[in-house]
């Protein structure tokens, strides 16, 4: 990265030319791609719902709590398992999940992505939402 300081947007758009994004409407059109998928918001947000399907970590908790997911539960090596799957991200607006994404790259996960627009933009295309968290 450059000797400049970064503010909060321009340090998530250099994250997203690092990352792999994923559209609402090709996540819509093909949700088993991405047999993982993780809403990284905090809980209170989540009560406004989640994604159907997903599982909830709050962004601050993702890297210790992934490979404890009940998915999971019943494999050898669940770090491995996971390494394996594609894993998709989504937050608010798809900055933390950008983040998220970058830091599981970092931890060697590779099939890592995120939902660009996050949920504003998955509620602005009129898609489904659930409340069961």
């Amino acid at each position: 990265m450059q000797n400049k300081v970064l503010d909060y947007s321009q340090y998530i758009d250099h994250v997203r030319q690092t990352i792999k994004e994923v559209t609402c409407e090709e996540y819509a059109k093909t949700p088993e791609k991405y047999p993982i998928l993780v809403d990284v918001r905090e809980a209170e947000e989540c009560q406004s719902g989640v994604l159907p399907g997903a599982l909830v970590i709050p962004r601050g908790l993702l890297e210790a709590k992934l490979s404890g997911l009940a998915v999971c539960a019943n494999k050898a090596d669940p770090t491995a398992w996971l390494a394996q799957q594609n894993i998709l991200l989504y937050c608010r607006s798809g900055g933390r999940s950008a983040l998220a994404a970058e830091s599981l790259l970092h931890m060697g996960f590779k099939q890592v992505f995120s939902l660009a627009g996050g949920t504003l933009r998955w509620r602005e295309l009129g898609y489904e939402v659930s409340n069961n968290t």
